[in-house]
C-alpha cells in the first residue's frame, strides 16, 4: 500500500526545517533569504582568520552529519551552489566581535 500523503508530510517537514534555518540566520544578523549553511560557505570562502576557521569547522561538522544521512558532497558548498553561488549578504556580518551593523 502506498502512502498518498507521505510526500506532502515530507515537504512540510522540509519547509519547517528551512524556516528554522533561515530564522536562525536572521537572529544572528544574516539576510532573511539565506540559510546558515550558505552564510557559513561564504564566510569559509571569503573570510579570514578566526571567522574562516570557525566557518570551516562548522561546515565540516555539517558535512559529517550529511554523510551520516547519505549525502555525498560538502554541505556548505552544496548550499551555496543551490543559491547560485552568491546568496544574500549579512545585515550584520559574521565577525569575531559579534554582529556589527553595516552603515
Amino acid at each position: 500500500m502506498t502512502c498518498l500523503i507521505c510526500p506532502l508530510i515530507e515537504r512540510f517537514a522540509v519547509n519547517i526545517l528551512l524556516i528554522l534555518d533561515e530564522t536562525g540566520n536572521v537572529v544572528t544578523g544574516g539576510a532573511p533569504d539565506e540559510t546558515i549553511s550558505q552564510r557559513l560557505a561564504r564566510a569559509r570562502r571569503d573570510g579570514a582568520g578566526r571567522v574562516k576557521a570557525f566557518a570551516s569547522g562548522a561546515c565540516a561538522v555539517l558535512t559529517w552529519i550529511g554523510r551520516q544521512l547519505g549525502a555525498t558532497e560538502d554541505h556548505c558548498s552544496w548550499a551555496l551552489d543551490a543559491a547560485g553561488g552568491s546568496a544574500g549578504g549579512e545585515i550584520a556580518p559574521l565577525s569575531p566581535g559579534g554582529p556589527q551593523a553595516i552603515d
